[in-house]
């Protein structure tokens, strides 16, 4: 065997010996962390685990929680590429200050939260509409003769389908609004769990009809009434048209309805970890530069404390492959993939296009710091 030979075998046998050995040392001191969970504040580093069906995607300099169809994987780009503001266009948006509130427990917000994935718009619910809460709608259903009374009263229309003779305009305008409880589990062993209220617009479909056919014909409100005789009589002669108000109602309110709204709010809350907040950060700066293709960048550096870069270390370190989103006040500025172990104090954001993002998160997290110092 040559001598040049024996060099290179002897020198990779001595980098994976390194390597081992510093895998080995690793394992230990990171074994030796421990911390409890903590919830977000007004500045975070919260860890995105692949797998959810989502991915994080940058756009107009701002990083954005998006599902994407098919998607299977987190990805992050350093910067924006144009597939990215390709994909953000037919992306559905997580709204990022709700998740985080979320994770706080906060009711309020994690209603929000369940109904924007689940595409309810709140706009959609009206006002005015009488909230029914499902317990009582599934009693109204089951045969309490007063529950039965009102809702049929707020309905315009009888549980089993039979529409009264006279005409209720609020029923026609509003229909009534089903507060349907859905119990949350923040965490993937069920040891958080805060109940969203869904709420959910409801009008019986011979209310719709009426309404859809005075839209489609331009016609004014007091058409109502003689629309409304029109469908009965159409329901008349068809009786097999004629809608179980009551079935329907109790399908939106079904188990497995509850289930499938919480799917999805589940998949993101369980795969988001707040790793750091403002209390593990001691300062934080940016530099900004010129590109040879004359972009102006910044480099966004944060300064931890030691239980800070601890927390971030074991969790580099068990979960490779992993997205680091830094979030400022509710907005997301950046959020790098990260590949490696981070075992240092010291956190560097390269390649962000956004300076005045980068210098408002910076002047933040400098005052968040020194607030928490003088505590």
């Amino acid at each position: 065997m040559r001598s040049s030979t024996k060099i290179a075998i002897g020198f990779v046998v001595l980098v994976f010996g390194c390597w081992g050995g510093y895998r080995l040392w690793s394992n230990v001191m990171v074994g030796r962390i421990h911390y409890p969970p903590i919830q977000p504040k007004l500045v975070n580093l919260i860890a995105i685990n692949p797998g959810a069906g989502y991915r994080i995607l940058v756009a107009n300099g701002i990083a954005q929680l998006a599902e994407i169809a098919g998607g299977s994987e987190f990805h992050a780009p350093d910067q924006e590429r144009e597939s990215d503001r390709a994909d953000v266009v037919g992306a559905k948006k997580i709204p990022i200050r709700e998740l985080l509130q979320s994770l706080q427990g906060n009711e309020k917000a994690l209603s929000t939260f369940v109904m924007k994935l689940n595409e309810i718009k709140e706009d959609d619910v009206p006002a005015e509409a009488p909230v029914w809460p499902a317990a009582d709608i599934e009693k109204a259903v089951e045969g309490d003769p007063d529950l039965k009374r009102r809702l049929e009263q707020d309905l315009n229309m009888g549980l089993d389908g039979t529409p009264p003779p006279h005409v209720r305009e609020s029923a026609f305008v509003n229909g009534i609004v089903i507060d349907l409880p859905v119990p949350i589990r923040l965490d993937d062993k069920g040891e958080r769990t805060v109940v969203a209220h869904v709420l959910q617009p409801y009008r019986p479909n011979l209310i719709e009809q009426v309404e859809n056919s005075i839209a489609e014909r331009f016609d004014t409100d007091s058409a109502r009434p003689g629309v409304y005789r029109d469908k009965i009589i159409e329901l008349q002669n068809d009786p097999k048209r004629k809608e179980k108000v009551g079935a329907s109602l109790l399908a939106r309110i079904a188990p497995s309805r509850v289930a499938n709204l919480a799917l999805k709010p589940e998949r993101v809350l369980q795969k988001a970890e707040v790793i750091v907040n403002e209390d593990q950060i001691t300062s934080a700066s940016f530099r900004t530069y010129k590109t040879g293709e004359k972009r102006e960048l910044s480099d966004l550096t944060i300064s931890l404390t030691d239980e800070g870069r601890d927390r971030l270390w074991k969790y580099s370190h068990k979960r490779p492959g992993f997205q680091l989103m830094l979030v400022v006040d509710g907005v997301a500025i950046a959020a790098p993939r990260i590949s490696h172990e981070l075992s240092q104090s010291v956190v560097t954001i390269r390649q962000l296009p956004d300076e005045s993002l980068v210098r408002e998160a910076v002047d933040l997290m400098n005052k968040q710091a020194i607030g928490g110092n003088e505590r």
